[in-house]
């Protein structure tokens, strides 16, 4: 996945609240599994500390999220 490092940077009003969306979104579209979460252009300075924070945080939490409920998924269509 190829993350706009855009999106961490608070002067182009972006949020916490912003990153963690973009993020699951980002997921949603690529899949959770087998995905390698990367910024397209690498950090440039201007990132905000805590926004790559988020980013990284929700990459963590909401792709181990959509693997669960796949596994979920599956175990329910093999019952």
């Amino acid at each position: 996945g190829n993350y706009d490092p855009a999106e961490l940077i608070e002067s182009n009003g972006k949020t916490v609240e912003s990153v963690q969306s973009s993020a699951k979104q980002m997921l949603i579209e690529l899949g959770p599994e087998r995905l390698i979460a990367n910024l397209g252009e690498g950090l440039g300075g201007k990132e905000s500390p805590k926004l790559v924070n988020a980013f990284v945080e929700s990459i963590h939490s909401e792709s181990a999220k959509l693997i669960a409920n796949k596994a979920t998924e599956a175990k329910l269509e093999t019952a």
